[in-house]
């Protein structure tokens, strides 16, 4: 089955939806992420921006919780 490209539909009462979608999910430890994610228009470089941004703020959030010398060893996968 071939599924073609989609973008998101706007409508009436729409963002309301997606607050509280994306509200349930963060509640759950999922972040909305990309166009379907955060229902947006973006190309694949806000995409990837958004990705790396969000990677970087959980990694800050790692070291503040367990500590630099930790994380460290994990990125150099020891």
């Amino acid at each position: 089955m071939a599924i073609e490209p989609a973008y998101v539909v706007f409508s009436l009462g729409t963002q309301p939806m997606i607050a509280e979608a994306q509200r349930f999910l963060r509640e759950w430890g999922v972040e909305p992420l990309g166009r379907y994610g955060r229902w947006e228009y973006s190309s694949m470089g806000q995409v990837m921006r958004d990705a790396l941004n969000w990677a970087s703020d959980l990694r800050s959030s790692m070291r503040m919780s367990r500590g630099v010398v930790e994380l460290g060893n994990i990125e150099r996968g020891q």
